[in-house]
């Protein structure tokens, strides 16, 4: 899981009594692996940060991660995380 905390507050203005919010998108490629694509959506505010997880399967030893959008704008990142995906979690007594 890749945790980005992220601001978009970009909004089309075009509308007279609605918001018009807009998703922003990253491309979180890995170099010489696959590419994720994330949905970042509105968060109200350019320098409030909030944390978005993506997951992502990894095929390389080594490649770095791009993270981009070659098409649009993307999120304002803030920071990022590498967080283990959980699948099971076994609670019981081992007595």
């Amino acid at each position: 899981m890749l945790v980005v905390h992220y601001a978009n507050a970009d909004r089309n203005t075009g509308h007279a009594y609605n918001t018009d919010v807009i998703s922003r998108f990253l491309d979180i490629t890995e170099t010489g692996g696959a590419t994720t694509r994330g949905v970042f959506r509105h968060n109200y505010a350019w320098d409030t940060f909030w944390p978005q997880a993506t997951p992502l399967t990894l095929t390389t030893a080594n490649g770095p991660l791009v993270l981009g959008n070659a098409t649009a704008y993307g999120p304002d990142v803030d920071r990022l995380e590498l967080a283990r995906l959980v699948l099971k979690v076994d609670n019981r007594s081992r007595s």
